[in-house]
């Protein structure tokens, strides 16, 4: 059985409806959780369902030079960055896809400045608003195609990175397979990249 007991696990973009069911179902495998993410109400929201409060960390808005505003949460086992790729040419759109990347990339930059010694499991979520073989957005296909290589990077770190791609809004087949990932029992999965679609 899988268990998170004793673990603390960060999660960026939390205040996302899968951002939601991911802390849900990790805090009640007895995970300890970080949650970071710009809507207050939504993670205040998320933190009442869980029988162990979170430490929540508010962020400022990615668009301001993709910053990040708080390091001092990176002392963890697991993370994951939940991500939504919406193909559009609103600039406004391609700005936030952007911003979503680089934080994502600086984030596990910081994290691996601050672990010295644990083994972490790290996912990248993404939810897109396109079957994955039809999106043709530059950022959706730098996130896809970024896995092997950010793995490598960060092996001797002892970081485990993998990434989940959906086109669904089954929150339920999405988190089970995003804890699956997470967990131990696939430590000798690295470097990999799921696509879960509604077809």
């Amino acid at each position: 059985m899988i268990s998170f007991k004793n673990k603390k696990l960060l999660i960026t973009n939390a205040d996302t409806i899968i951002g939601r069911e991911l802390s849900v179902k990790l805090n009640s495998l007895g995970a300890e959780l970080i949650l970071v993410g710009e809507d207050k109400e939504f993670l205040e929201e998320i933190s009442h369902k869980l029988s162990d409060k979170p430490t929540i960390y508010i962020n400022s808005s990615k668009e301001q030079n993709c910053q990040i505003s708080n390091k001092n949460y990176l002392e963890i086992d697991g993370y994951i960055h939940c991500d939504f790729f919406e193909e559009s040419d609103n600039k406004e759109y391609k700005e936030l896809n952007r911003c979503n990347i680089e934080y994502y990339l600086q984030m596990l930059d910081s994290i691996k400045k601050s672990n010295s010694l644990k083994n972490i499991s790290v996912l990248l979520l993404i939810n897109t608003n396109k079957k994955p073989f039809e999106n043709t957005s530059i950022y959706y296909y730098g996130a896809r195609n970024m896995t092997k290589m950010l793995s490598l990077k960060y092996y001797n770190s002892k970081m485990r990175i993998n990434t989940l791609i959906s086109d669904t809004n089954e929150e339920e087949k999405l988190s089970n397979t995003a804890i699956y990932l997470l967990s131990t029992s696939s430590r000798y999965i690295i470097g990999e990249q799921y696509d879960i679609s509604n077809n």
